[in-house]
């Protein structure tokens, strides 16, 4: 597991509650950038969110990228070349998502293409919920990833249950118990097969018959052998 990709999951998904404390907190984030940085480097920086601004890119993630690294003592080189790989990200999450995306669900979509997650996906997430905030589909496929359940079954889960109607809490819920089957020592794809069909079989009974997208149903990845039923999955206390 990455625990960095789960800290960016998680502030991509809280970002959201900032409101016009936001604004004031993004000039004193630029104030400390302007402190911690050399000239040279806090130039260059400035120029890319310049650029990020000018495209309708929100700056507050650049800035934070760029503070995280000094924390870490990087390199101005480095630092900079951090915040413009991040403010290509979240160019293409913007493309994907849509120019009318919070800040919130464009940094979650630069995270998951941080870590592999195609563009294209990021599409269709988007069109399976067009008016609704995908900050947290995209956090979980994220989070899933981290804990090394391949891009492809975790792609796979988050669009199958979307398609089936899948609330956000019922995405966390479902996350938080494949990190406990993991954790409990259930292989990651394993623990993913056996939630996915728990879950989709409870859509199912929510909506009956004709309600579940049965193609996406037959979609999602089959069961590892030997795998037991949901239900005999260890829960959680």
């Amino acid at each position: 597991m990455r625990p960095g990709l789960l800290l960016a999951t998680a502030a991509a998904i809280v970002v959201a509650a900032a409101g016009e404390a936001g604004a004031q907190g993004a000039s004193s984030a630029d104030a400390r950038l302007r402190q911690a940085l050399d000239a040279p480097t806090y130039q260059a920086v400035s120029l890319v969110f310049d650029s990020a601004r000018a495209r309708g890119i929100p700056v507050r993630p650049l800035v934070n990228r760029a503070l995280q690294a000094t924390l870490h003592r990087t390199p101005g080189p480095r630092v900079h070349e951090a915040v413009v790989k991040l403010a290509g990200r979240l160019d293409v999450a913007k493309g994907a998502l849509g120019p009318g995306s919070s800040e919130a669900e464009l940094s979650a979509g630069a995270n998951a293409l941080a870590i592999g997650v195609p563009r294209a996906t990021l599409v269709e997430i988007r069109a399976l919920s067009p008016r609704q905030p995908v900050t947290v589909p995209l956090g979980v496929l994220t989070e899933l990833v981290a804990r090394e359940v391949t891009i492809n079954r975790a792609s796979q889960m988050v669009v199958a249950l979307l398609r089936n109607g899948v609330t956000p809490a019922q995405l966390l819920s479902l996350s938080d118990d494949v990190s406990h089957d993991v954790n409990a020592g259930i292989e990651p794809g394993a623990a993913v097969d056996i939630r996915t069909r728990g879950a989709l079989g409870t859509l199912q009974q929510g909506l009956g018959d004709n309600g579940l997208d049965t193609d996406a149903r037959l979609k999602a990845p089959a069961s590892a052998p030997g795998a037991g039923a949901a239900t005999k999955v260890p829960r959680k206390p």
